[in-house]
């Protein structure tokens, strides 16, 4: 929890990290997608023009690409954090264990599969926010 200027707690959802990456993925994708342009179609040659002409265009297109996809499997690992999560909340929904890890779940939630998380609501709302990626990977690998 943070403080917002008038002293009010509020719950920072994304860090900046998170906010950063997301913003080297979506920067890297127009780019590329505007240098891709460039080079795929005579008509739209007039692009290369924000790269520095065409041999930059032809230079830099590749390395965009680049960071965009290594920033994209940063944040394609949390496909496999989402895996575990799920499979750990299916073990402790079918064994009704309380456990968490090496912790005993307060009384409220007990019997409800929760992955790591103590509290089960925040389980749903991880992967409320996890389907989401999943499923753009997903469109993203289909469309290849």
């Amino acid at each position: 929890m943070s403080s917002d200027p008038n002293g009010r707690d509020t719950i920072v959802r994304y860090t900046a990290g998170v906010r950063t990456n997301h913003w080297i993925v979506a920067i890297s994708f127009v780019l590329a997608a505007l240098s891709g342009l460039a080079l795929f179609h005579p008509a739209m040659f007039w692009l290369s023009e924000l790269f520095g002409g065409g041999p930059w265009t032809r230079i830099l297109h590749p390395y965009i690409a680049l960071v965009m996809v290594v920033a994209f499997l940063f944040l394609a690992t949390l496909l496999l954090l989402v895996l575990f999560e799920s499979g750990y909340a299916l073990w402790q929904m079918s064994t009704k264990s309380d456990a968490v890890l090496f912790w005993t779940r307060p009384d409220g939630s007990t019997r409800r599969g929760g992955g790591t998380f103590i509290n089960p609501n925040i389980f749903a709302g991880f992967l409320e926010l996890a389907f989401g990626l999943v499923l753009v990977l997903l469109i993203a690998f289909n469309m290849n």
